[in-house]
């Protein structure tokens, strides 16, 4: 199980871990072309999410400005506007409205749900290509961190089947992550944040 001390920091909590998930996998693709077009479809997804922020002027900048807000400003990609400056910068979206009815599988969160519906309606195109790899990978990880048995990607995908009422297929022609890649041992990131802590010690010691 991953615990809360080891969770990385959330950014704009208005949009979720999920998201925020969803961004780091696009910064670690090693194409800038291919990050380039996960990037746009992320904006695309995140406008669904809140479509309340289509009442700001010039609000798809707004988005892309949050989209790099959310990646610490690590991502590099060929967007449509320049990145903005990280001090001069100050998210305030709307908090996401969340519909009554019960979430089928718990442990994926309410905002995840409500983005495969979105992706769902997409047509079969390269943008729905790029989203179902990174949704498949985020749910991995999210049943990994609530469960402590293993599990296989073919379990992954058939939920995500259910979810989206089958309008998201995946096969298993592309490998989903594997647990070491998606789960942090808190055991060894304290082990490492010691280790900095004693070559920071030694640095000191010896000015």
């Amino acid at each position: 199980m991953e615990y809360n001390t080891t969770r990385k920091k959330l950014i704009i909590a208005e949009y979720g871990r999920n998201l925020q998930s969803l961004v780091e996998q696009v910064c670690q693709m090693e194409d800038r072309d291919q990050r380039s077009r996960a990037a746009k479809s992320l904006v695309s997804v995140m406008a669904q999410l809140n479509p309340s922020q289509r009442d700001y002027v010039d609000y798809r900048r707004k988005l892309w400005d949050h989209l790099y807000i959310i990646s610490d400003f690590k991502l590099d990609v060929d967007g449509p506007y320049d990145p903005p400056s990280p001090n001069t910068v100050h998210p305030t979206p709307q908090r996401l409205s969340y519909a009554g009815n019960k979430i089928r599988f718990s442990h994926y969160g309410r905002i995840i749900e409500k983005m495969i519906d979105v992706v769902s309606e997409y047509p079969e195109n390269q943008e729905k290509e790029v989203l179902a790899p990174m949704i498949a990978n985020y749910l991995k990880k999210s049943y990994l961190t609530w469960n402590l048995d293993s599990v296989t990607d073919d379990v992954i995908l058939k939920q995500m089947n259910i979810m989206s009422k089958g309008r998201i297929a995946m096969d298993n022609s592309q490998p989903l992550w594997v647990a070491n890649d998606l789960i942090v041992d808190p055991s060894s990131a304290s082990k490492k944040n010691q280790k900095r802590k004693s070559i920071k010690h030694k640095n000191f010691r010896r000015k």
